[in-house]
């Protein structure tokens, strides 16, 4: 896995006008790009420790939710970290 970032500038356009040239390169362009999405979703979500990343983080939801004093914060489960990563061709300015 690379650590450097990659930024695409102009693909929506280029797609545009390709498509009007190639439909076939279009859906295999996508298609690559929906592969590469995927294994990085994969790669992100192998990240995801089993244990707490913290002392006293626990695994067990809490008795009172939503209490003060830390009793409410939110128990380490793996599952549902690694459901929330998701993958999205939106645009994103940083």
């Amino acid at each position: 896995m690379s650590k450097d970032a990659i930024v695409l500038t102009g693909v929506k356009e280029t797609l545009k006008a390709l498509e009007s040239f190639d439909k076939q390169a279009v859906k295999e362009f996508t298609k690559v790009i929906n592969s590469e999405l995927s294994i990085a979703k994969k790669d992100a979500q192998g990240f995801v420790a089993g244990a707490p990343p913290l002392s006293g983080w626990n695994t067990q939801p809490p008795k009172k939710p939503r209490t003060r004093g830390g009793a409410g914060w939110p128990a380490w489960d793996q599952s549902v970290i690694k459901s929330g990563i998701s993958v999205t061709k939106a645009k994103h300015l940083v």
